[in-house]
């Protein structure tokens, strides 16, 4: 410490206790504002990670609800892609939704159209893909036999704000 003599009445010696004081509090100070930084930064990144989680959930509904209708009320014009028993059974395995390369295949899935795109911030467009599909005795659905009453399963694949959040939903249609 340094110390330095007080010209006074009496002879005494004061060594300076404030410099040291005042850095031990800076460094105190600046420790907290790096932790509380570093928690503020990992909120922020929470937070985006959540609205890109409900941006592709909103996308995949929306391609949802498009097939759906497409299914309910199909287009007199237009053939859409769908899955039947031999092409699921035989070239896409048990689940065609698991390869990336079937959501880009337009032959296979199906993209919003542009008018119902409505461009939020997804790293890809939604799309849907849809199964015949039948029920059986166990209350499983398998794919559907061209003898069986027609219903379909649809999934629906939406892409966040980086196509590194993905959400898939389905539902099922009986006609």
């Amino acid at each position: 410490m340094v110390c330095m003599k007080i010209l006074s009445h009496f002879p005494q010696q004061q060594c300076g206790i404030a410099l040291p004081m005042v850095l031990i509090f800076l460094m105190v100070i600046v420790l907290l504002t790096v932790t509380a930084m570093r928690n503020v930064l990992l909120e922020e990144k929470m937070a985006a990670n959540l609205r890109s989680r409900q941006l592709a959930f909103e996308a995949a509904e929306l391609a949802l609800r498009y097939c759906e209708r497409l299914v309910e009320n199909p287009p007199d014009d237009a053939k859409y892609p769908q899955l039947d028993a031999g092409y699921s059974a035989t070239k896409m395995g048990d689940k065609p939704w698991n390869s990336i390369g079937n959501w880009r295949n337009n032959a296979i899935s199906i993209a919003l159209p542009s008018s119902a795109n409505v461009t939020v911030g997804w790293a890809e467009a939604p799309r849907c893909m849809i199964e015949k599909i039948v029920m059986r005795a166990r209350q499983e659905y398998q794919l559907q036999a061209d003898d069986a009453p027609p219903a379909f399963r649809i999934t629906a694949r939406g892409v966040g704000m980086t196509d590194k959040v993905v959400v898939l939903v389905q539902s099922y249609v009986r006609l």
